[in-house]
C-alpha cells in the first residue's frame, strides 16, 4: 500500500471517528473482540474435535463454521475501521505482518479442514485421518499465533 493510500484512510471520516472519539474505539474494538472470539472459538471446538476423534455429526460441523464465518464478518469489517485509525503505523508494524501472515495461513488451513470434513461423510482412511489432524493441529497454533502477534501490535512500534 502506498503512504497516500494509508494517509487518505487515516484522514477519512471513519479513520478520523475511530481515532477521536471518545466511544468509537472501545465500542469497535469490543466488536472486534466478540467476532474473534466467535471466530477463534468455533474453529477451536472444530479442531479440537478432529484431534481428539470425536463422534459428532456433520450438521454439527457446519453449525459450528457457521458461527465462525458470523465471527469472521464482524472481525473483518471492525478490523477493517481499526486500522484506519492507524494505518501507517500499523502497516509498518512487524507483530502485525506477522497476524496478516498467521491470518493467512490459517484461513487457508480452516479452507482445507472444512474441505476435507464436507468430503469424510464416511470414516476416511488412516492417512487421510492423519492430514486433516495435521491441518487441524496447524489451525490452532496459527490461531495462537495470530492473537499473540495482535496483542503484541500494542508494544512494539
Amino acid at each position: 500500500m502506498t503512504v497516500t493510500l494509508l494517509a487518505s484512510l487515516e484522514e477519512s471520516p471513519i479513520g478520523i471517528w475511530i481515532r477521536e472519539s471518545e466511544w468509537g474505539y472501545p465500542i469497535v474494538l469490543v466488536c472486534h473482540t466478540l467476532g474473534m472470539a466467535s471466530l477463534v472459538g468455533g474453529t477451536l471446538a472444530v479442531g479440537l474435535c478432529v484431534l481428539g476423534n470425536a463422534r459428532v455429526s456433520h450438521s454439527w460441523f457446519s453449525t459450528m463454521f457457521r458461527v465462525a464465518w458470523l465471527g469472521f464478518a464482524v472481525s473483518l469489517i471492525s478490523g477493517t475501521i481499526l486500522f484506519t485509525g492507524a494505518a501507517q503505523r500499523f502497516i509498518g508494524n512487524p507483530a502485525f505482518q506477522v497476524k496478516l501472515a498467521a491470518l493467512a495461513l490459517v484461513a487457508l488451513a480452516l479452507w482445507l479442514l472444512a474441505k476435507r470434513l464436507r468430503r469424510d461423510a464416511s470414516p476416511p482412511a488412516p492417512e487421510e485421518a492423519v492430514v486433516t489432524r495435521c491441518i487441524a493441529a496447524a489451525s490452532i497454533l496459527l490461531w495462537f499465533g495470530a492473537i499473540a502477534a495482535g496483542r503484541l501490535m500494542a508494544y512494539m512500534r
